[in-house]
């Protein structure tokens, strides 16, 4: 049977073999239609890899060479694309069917794809749509080989591009400058910063996105990045929020200016304005101040941008829930509570918002109409949780309203957020009622998540770990194709606090009453998930 399948692979590859003999000599007919010709050579593109093993580059080349029409050149750049591709893919794996004259002729047939391709966005006078399909065929053929293999003549298209171009060649040029390799990423930030000032949106938006490829950083780049916020295109704002927080990620220590593009009326006279700021500081205030953009993209961005900011001093962090401008007295306390369990922090005139819009950013969020902000602002104050005593003492209650949303989505990434943060929060009593309403919810993600948050969440007193436990005994009633989630958070919970259950089992298996019970029914699921939990805990604390 294997050599009858191998007979049929041969037999179909002398056919596919044959057939793109017979299309390539079609092609060099000039008596074929061009709706032949365009469809031979969609042909051809799906079959590259057999025709460059039938007639060998130089065959392939000559013949493609020869057409001449807008649409069969684009064609022809798509051909070359996936040839190019197809040959780094056999150099990068290196194919034990290839030996090492094979791979040598395989590097040399790319350099000549890529020249090929060069040399036809190069032609003058090229159409529009032909001269962007090359550049868009040079920047896929760079992401597939990466900087291991040179591209010489990409630097001449791309100047070509960028001074004679249209919106889309521009666009297609800022991508292939992203790709410049380490020795030349200087230059190609320097001119992706001249084209931030491009009359085009979609340019800007594209240079800002190469920028932060580039990872090309210095102070006053953050400064062009945050002036871009003001920017009448939303995609434009977006990628400024994008490039200012892979900025502020790199170099969060680094002294900036305070760049206040929205700031409120008086702010340039102020004294704190022209005092220097940590970047990351900075940075949260340019994303608390776009959490009030009109466009919904823009505010989630800015809402997810501020979650993933590192070492946000406290007093900006707390200066986000409450809509009223923290006092200088205020932040004297701020800074007290912060140096007992988060370091040492200096409070100066300037150490407050850089602007009145900013305030209350993040209760913002929480009311924003569009469920993906909310759900953006709930993620981002839970990871701030995490580093942040004085924000959990005060967010706790916020992410906990959050439970009751209108939207699914919301009350999951709630739920989301509390497992997070479950070892460094404790939630009282009524946090728990709140928690344990949502076991009462029709959705079986949420009642499944919110049974994992109460089965993994602190504990300290005998009255918390009673209410747990009967809020998830109780869904064993209602939801019974949740049994298996609901022993598995009754067996955590038992191994994980065996002190407490030590307490309460008396209670839970009715064996501290002074009158003669009826004998449990082992059948039943309460009773078998009371002793899931008592086993549990005596497994870990057998005494």
């Amino acid at each position: 049977r294997k050599w009858v399948d191998v007979r049929k692979s041969e037999a179909v590859n002398a056919e596919i073999n044959a057939q793109i003999v017979q299309t390539m000599e079609g092609l060099s007919n000039p008596r074929n239609t061009l709706v032949w010709r365009t469809s031979a050579l969609l042909f051809i593109q799906q079959r590259i890899q057999y025709a460059y093993q039938v007639m060998g580059l130089e065959g392939v080349l000559s013949i493609l060479r020869k057409l001449e029409t807008p649409k069969e050149r684009e064609i022809v750049m798509g051909i070359l694309e996936t040839l190019t591709c197809y040959l780094f893919k056999a150099l990068h794996s290196k194919m034990e069917h290839l030996s090492e004259d094979d791979l040598k002729v395989a590097h040399e047939d790319t350099q000549q794809c890529i020249q090929e391709i060069v040399e036809t966005v190069s032609t003058p006078k090229l159409p529009a749509r032909c001269f962007q399909r090359g550049l868009w065929a040079l920047w896929r053929v760079g992401e597939a080989a990466g900087p291991s293999i040179p591209r010489p003549g990409v630097s001449a298209v791309i100047t070509i591009a960028l001074r004679d171009g249209d919106r889309q060649s521009r666009e297609a040029a800022i991508k292939l400058l992203s790709q410049a390799g380490p020795e030349s990423a200087a230059n190609a930030a320097r001119i992706c910063r001249r084209l931030l000032g491009d009359p085009d949106h979609a340019v800007r938006a594209a240079a800002l996105r190469a920028l932060q490829v580039l990872g090309v950083f210095d102070p006053e780049l953050f400064a062009q990045a945050a002036a871009m916020l003001g920017d009448d295109a939303a995609c434009v704002r977006l990628d400024a929020l994008g490039l200012l927080g892979a900025m502020a990620s790199a170099t969060p220590d680094a002294l900036v200016l305070p760049n206040q593009v929205l700031a409120a009326p008086g702010w340039a006279d102020d004294p704190a304005s022209s005092v220097p700021v940590r970047m990351t500081d900075d940075c949260f205030m340019q994303a608390s101040t776009a959490v009030f953009d009109g466009d919904m993209a823009v505010r989630e961005r800015a809402c997810r941008l501020m979650g993933r900011l590192p070492a946000v001093r406290p007093h900006y962090l707390l200066q986000t829930l409450t809509k009223r401008v923290l006092t200088q007295t205020q932040l004297e306390d701020v800074e007290q509570n912060a140096g007992e369990g988060e370091g040492d922090l200096s409070i100066t005139t300037s150490a407050r918002l850089l602007s009145a819009d900013a305030a209350g950013a993040f209760v913002v969020g929480l009311e924003d109409e569009f469920l993906e902000v909310r759900c953006a602002a709930v993620g981002s104050i839970c990871g701030l949780m995490v580093g942040s005593r004085l924000l959990r003492d005060r967010a706790l209650d916020v992410v906990v309203d959050m439970l009751t949303d209108e939207m699914d989505a919301v009350r999951l990434a709630a739920l989301h957020g509390l497992f997070l943060v479950r070892h460094v929060v404790e939630l009282s009593d009524a946090h728990l009622q709140v928690l344990a309403g949502v076991l009462d919810d029709v959705a079986e993600a949420l009642r499944h998540r919110a049974q994992e948050v109460l089965a993994a969440v602190r504990l300290t007193s005998s009255a918390g770990l009673l209410l747990v436990v009967r809020a998830l005994l109780d869904t064993l009633a209602r939801c019974p194709g949740d049994r298996a989630h609901v022993y598995a958070g009754l067996c955590s919970l038992g191994r994980r606090l065996s002190g407490l259950v030590e307490e309460v089992a008396g209670r839970l298996l009715a064996v501290d009453s002074p009158y003669l019970t009826l004998e449990p029914d082992v059948h039943d699921p309460t009773y078998v998930g009371v002793l899931v939990l008592v086993l549990s805990s005596a497994a870990s604390n057998p005494a």
